[in-house]
Parts: structure tokens; sequence; C-alpha cells
């Protein structure tokens, strides 16, 4: 068998994927903020350190994306319980929530992991903290803005 040498063996494992979902356990419940947005911060924290940990791990960009995905899908109950505001508004359609609501906070995050991930880009500390910076007061912001006009004009799915 010939090994790749571009590659490590996997290691990434349960107790990295269980430390990040008890972080945003512990971040959830200790949070004497009310459920709004702000709980948003928390998460998009533990969010880009999963990522940048996944980032430095050297294994192909399928398996890089899988371990998001897991990631993204052990933060969505902390995103829909503590983040999302809507739930009882008779405005707001139920797949604003359920759909609008992770496509609104993941987007961002997830097409910046996915350049890095598809050019193999290994960013150093300073130039991801940097973007993740601009990501977070510039970027996702305008890109929540633009969703909820989508949400509201195209889908249907809130209404004024």
């Amino acid at each position: 068998m010939i090994a790749d040498p571009g590659y490590r063996p996997f290691q990434f494992g349960i107790a990295d994927l269980l430390a990040v979902m008890v972080i945003v356990a512990i971040l959830g419940a200790t949070s004497k903020l009310p459920v709004s947005l702000l709980h948003v911060i928390p998460l998009f924290a533990v969010l880009y350190l999963a990522k940048l940990r996944i980032l430095r791990l050297r294994v192909r960009p399928w398996m890089a994306f899988g371990l998001y995905l897991i990631v993204l899908a052990a933060l969505l109950p902390y995103l829909y319980c503590r983040a999302t505001v809507d739930w009882n508004s008779p405005c707001v359609r139920p797949q604003a929530n359920w759909i609008g609501g992770p496509i609104a906070v993941f987007t961002v995050p997830t097409a910046s992991f996915l350049d890095d991930v598809l050019a193999q880009k290994r960013p150093s500390a300073w130039f991801y903290a940097l973007r993740s910076l601009v990501e977070l007061v510039m970027i996702v912001p305008f890109w929540t803005f633009v969703w909820a006009w989508i949400e509201i004009l195209i889908l249907g799915w809130v209404w004024i």
C-alpha cells in the first residue's frame, strides 16, 4: 500500500467532537443572556475553532468536509434552542427557523471553509484570525441582511 505523503492518518477523534459538544452545552447552559441573536457569539467561537482544528489536519477534502458537517450537526440544537427568536411569531413560517436560520448563520463560514479545503490551503493563525474577524464583523451581517430579504420577498417565509 502506497501512502500519500501529503496526508496524515485520521487524527480527529471522538474526544474532539465530544469536546466541541460539551463546550456548546456549557456555553448554552451557563449563559445569562436572553434567547437572542447574541447567542450566536459562542456558536461562532466554537465553529471557527473547530474549522481551524479541521484545517490543521492533513486529511482528504471529503474527510474534512465530513468532519465539518458533523460539527454543524452538533451546533444545530444550540442554534435552534438559543439563537432563534421567532418560534412563536405568527409572522414567521416554521421553515424560516428550521431551514432559514442555519442558512443565515452557517453559509459564510461554510463558504470560507470550502475555499480552504478545496484549494488545500493551510492558513496561518494570524491570517485565519484576521479573515474570521472580517467574516464575522462584515460579511456575516451583510449575508444575514440579504438572506432576510430573500426570505421576505422571494420565499415568503416571513412577512411584515
